[in-house]
């Protein structure tokens, strides 16, 4: 049996879209979170946005924090290994 791998190719989303206000977010190299991505960006769902991105190809890394009001997540390109 021969074993072949497939490169994951990266689309890039439609200008314009929340997609790809978040992706031109994270490419500059800062994280976002929920918080931010509503206030600088009036994209309340952070999360969505992100899952598009996956399913598109982009690696984005999700780490989670413990604040005083609760727990939340924030999300960076993975940029490490490409």
């Amino acid at each position: 049996m021969i074993k072949t791998t497939v490169a994951k190719i990266k689309r890039t989303p439609k200008r314009g879209t929340q997609v790809a206000t978040i992706l031109s977010h994270l490419q500059s190299g800062r994280s976002i979170n929920q918080v931010s991505s509503a206030g600088l960006y009036g994209i309340p769902q952070l999360s969505g946005a992100v899952r598009h991105l996956r399913q598109m190809g982009w690696n984005v890394i999700k780490t989670t924090h413990v604040g005083i009001r609760g727990a939340y997540s924030e999300y960076q390109l993975n940029t490490k290994g490409e």
